[in-house]
């Protein structure tokens, strides 16, 4: 009887070993990607999924409204590193969904365009409005951003929004479903976090608190590609750049911020204890590469010059991505074109 009881013990223990083994907090854990991966897997992500649309007034050029994505990478032991091809959200899907002012969420990317008036008349002017206090005021349970620019535009403030990585971090529980904590967790934004709200320690929109959960993930980043300027060009004291990013190093860690402008590799926020004048300085230059293969020109992300051609395999192009924005265009206070609409 007692050498039956000792087996039992014996099969149940081995039968939790066993089991635990394949859980994924204890799988192998894989090198993050370098500066140099990062940078392909970013121009791959931006090549397929950079949103814009064709303004319903003919006098303004095609738009690439601020956006943000989320995604989990996984690895690929045969290639030995983090494979982007296998992120397979079908490109006219997610276009889709965030151009109609949507959030795409699904187990692998979640993504989101910023939300702002009066911008929404021209990117999506039949969704429905998700502002609770604008209903109220318009007296009304639900409505269209055109039925409240013609009964009730007043009820909105010029210029109000829900910014891209707010919108992508309340949506952040598709993630993490069936979670696999070896994945490469990819959070992208065109531009660098502002002061006043995205990295603001006081701003109800603040994503501090939010953001802290990509650190579910072991390998984890957060990048952008320009550095934020508010609208009108008026340049923000380094101050409060750098005290923004610190703010953010604090949550996801310095070094796992990354600056990436469409040549290769990216550069690392983080110089020892202090932030890197390059994710800051609006004309400070690149710094020098540990490891900058030959490039080859493809489309790049703003303020790019050039980018190695991607190692993922992935072939399809975006041929919305064919304009660098600049130029005359207005920019929003992340950095980012807009379109403007005001009631004549």
């Amino acid at each position: 009887m007692a050498k039956l009881w000792l087996m039992a013990v014996l099969l149940l223990l081995s039968a939790s070993v066993g089991s635990s083994m394949y859980r994924p907090e204890n799988q192998p854990h894989f090198p993050r990607p370098d500066e140099t991966q990062i940078a392909e897997i970013v121009n791959d992500l931006w090549n397929r999924y950079r949103p814009s649309y064709q303004s319903r007034f003919n006098k303004h050029p095609r738009r690439f409204p601020m956006f943000s994505l989320a995604v989990r990478i996984p690895y690929n032991n045969k290639m030995q590193q983090y494979d982007v091809s296998r992120v397979n959200d079908d490109t006219e899907n997610v276009w889709r969904k965030i151009i109609k002012c949507d959030v795409y969420a699904s187990k692998t990317m979640v993504a989101a365009t910023v939300l702002r008036w009066p911008n929404v008349l021209d990117q999506c002017p039949n969704a429905q409005v998700p502002w609770k206090k604008v209903l109220k005021k318009c007296r009304s349970k639900s409505m269209t951003w055109d039925e409240v620019n013609n009964t009730c535009s007043g009820a909105v403030r010029f210029g109000r929004a829900d910014h891209a990585e707010y919108r992508v971090l309340k949506h952040f529980n598709t993630l993490m479903k069936n979670i696999n904590r070896n994945d490469f967790l990819l959070f992208y934004v065109p531009a660098s976090p502002c002061d006043q709200k995205c990295a603001s320690e006081t701003s109800r929109f603040s994503i501090l608190e939010k953001i802290h959960v990509i650190t579910e993930w072991r390998n984890h980043a957060v990048v952008f590609s320009k550095v934020f300027k508010p609208k009108g060009g008026e340049e923000v004291p380094v101050g409060n750049l750098t005290g923004a990013l610190e703010r953010l190093g604090e949550k996801v860690g310095l070094q796992n911020i990354l600056r990436c402008d469409g040549s290769v590799p990216c550069t690392s926020c983080s110089s020892g204890k202090d932030v890197t004048p390059f994710c800051y300085g609006i004309n400070a230059p690149k710094p020098a590469a540990r490891d900058n293969p030959p490039s080859t020109s493809v489309n790049v992300p703003p303020g790019g010059n050039a980018n190695a051609p991607s190692k993922t395999g992935q072939k399809k192009k975006n041929n919305n991505n064919n304009e660098n924005p600049g130029g005359s265009t207005n920019v929003d206070e992340e950095g980012w074109q807009i379109a403007v609409q005001r009631r004549g």
